[in-house]
């Protein structure tokens, strides 16, 4: 594990927090991600014009759940299908991405 991982879980863990927990927020906060395997790799930062994007899949699922309990029904199907489409676009995109490499 890296270092500065195994720093900032002992902190977090001395603060209370259980340890699958501190590996939550320390992966988050430093950016290192368990690899298959069980590797550690540090994820890249994200340019600006990157972590501006346009709404996810999951966005417009929250916002359905969100205008169900409102019972505002109709907004509620039109998120619903937005989550749909992202997540066909996505899947697409993940697909014609494969074939290039």
């Amino acid at each position: 594990m890296p270092k500065k991982l195994d720093r900032c879980v002992n902190k977090v863990k001395k603060q209370g927090k259980d340890e699958s927990s501190a590996y939550a927020i320390c992966s988050s906060s430093t950016g290192y991600r368990k690899q298959k395997g069980g590797k550690w790799k540090k994820e890249k930062k994200k340019s600006m014009k990157e972590s501006v994007q346009q709404p996810t899949d999951k966005t417009y699922v929250t916002k359905f759940i969100q205008q169900i309990c409102a019972k505002d029904f109709s907004k509620a199907v039109d998120s619903l299908q937005l989550a749909v489409n992202e997540k066909i676009k996505t899947r697409i995109n993940s697909l014609t991405s494969k074939e290039e490499k």
